[in-house]
């Protein structure tokens, strides 16, 4: 039975899974000792590794090996008995591998995580949106036109099924951002080979694009699938209006009460786009190591994270110092103070803050030199 549950588990994982595992678990031993460049996989101590078939392990170990990361120096097993063929005894047992890690491991690896995190599965909804929408216009072309050079408007009215992008385009009226974004990822995925927007007057602007039509076909089935779940899932995460703690109260007069205990909150926007109150404070750029670690904070504010929770949990390896991000990030001095707590291997963004927290924290009135958007 037990058996049985394993190979149901073995087959529902795919290279990727199999290549994250055995990433993973290098890191790990790396970790033990870095200043010793020798490591073991050995797949009888190993649950997560011995799900894996020997062939497709040693397999991924050859391609780590000719990208130069890693360099396999051994492979034992465990020693037969005097009654056993020993060819057989080796392919049916579990080995040991000695690695040696290459000094570029660390960068390849900086490099692999950061590619992790750009997966379509751990896009915000509204990142998710972008690409959509230029997918959905991409494929409505090429039905008419089965072709690899296509050619669409800059706009079109099958935005307005992406209720996201469509609200924060009519705040900012201005697509062609959005569309860069979705392009680049799109270059950047190997999807399409080129593109060039044509400037004419706006509403007849248009994108050429060269596909690459099989991968076209592919991505566009698994971008539909993880929207349509990722939207369907943050539908049902709609909370509850809160309610109020004394029957006197209505929910109004307790939510402005609560309001009115809160002096400064930050808001942060599927756009990149950071609030203090009514001031737009920053901007962070998309994909970028500052949006990664922000986005995360945001969505576990009042709790202490650490690196390791980055890239156990977000997928997502932080390389510059803690207290540098919050500074690219624009918040120094009080503001920093107020915001957060850093460490070299922690941190706690505080959101929002209130009158109390601000007297305890002995933090005077902040200055806002944003100027505030209406």
């Amino acid at each position: 039975m037990i058996v049985n549950r394993l190979n149901k588990k073995v087959m529902k994982m795919n290279y990727q899974d199999k290549l994250d595992i055995i990433i993973k678990t290098i890191s790990k031993e790396r970790e033990k000792d870095s200043d010793n460049p020798f490591i073991s996989l050995d797949l009888a101590k190993n649950k997560e590794l011995s799900l894996i078939p020997i062939d497709e392990i040693e397999g991924i170990i050859d391609c780590l090996r000719k990208e130069k990361v890693l360099i396999l120096r051994n492979i034992t097993y465990p020693k037969a008995t005097d009654t056993e063929n020993v060819s057989h005894y080796a392919l049916t047992q579990q080995p040991c591998y000695s690695i040696e890690i290459a000094e570029s491991f660390s960068n390849w690896h900086s490099a692999y995580i950061l590619k992790k995190s750009t997966k379509l599965e751990n896009l915000s909804l509204f990142n998710l949106e972008k690409i959509c929408y230029l997918v959905h216009d991409i494929e409505e072309k090429f039905e008419i036109n089965p072709n690899k050079q296509i050619i669409i408007k800059l706009t079109t009215n099958s935005i307005e099924q992406f209720p996201l992008l469509r609200e924060k385009c009519s705040i900012n009226s201005d697509i062609i951002p959005y569309r860069k974004e979705a392009l680049e990822y799109l270059k950047d995925h190997s999807i399409i080979s080129h593109y060039e927007i044509k400037h004419s007057e706006y509403a007849d602007s248009e994108i050429g694009i060269l596909l690459n039509v099989n991968e076209f076909n592919n991505f566009k089935k698994e971008i539909t699938k993880i929207y349509e779940d990722k939207r369907k899932k943050q539908n049902k995460q709609i909370p509850a209006p809160m309610i109020p703690k004394t029957g006197s109260e209505t929910p109004k007069e307790f939510a402005k009460k609560l309001q009115r205990e809160i002096v400064y909150e930050i808001k942060y926007t599927e756009n990149g786009e950071i609030f203090l109150n009514n001031f737009l404070f920053a901007k962070v750029q998309f994909n970028g190591e500052n949006e990664a670690v922000f986005s995360y904070l945001f969505k576990h504010p009042n709790k202490r994270i650490t690196k390791a929770e980055f890239k156990e949990k977000a997928g997502y390896s932080v390389g510059k110092p803690l207290h540098k991000i919050v500074e690219n990030l624009g918040f120094t001095g009080n503001l920093r103070k107020a915001f957060f707590n850093v460490s070299e291997q922690a941190i706690l963004f505080r959101n929002p803050l209130t009158k109390k927290e601000l007297e305890k924290l002995n933090i005077p009135q902040l200055k806002l030199k944003k100027k505030a958007i209406s």
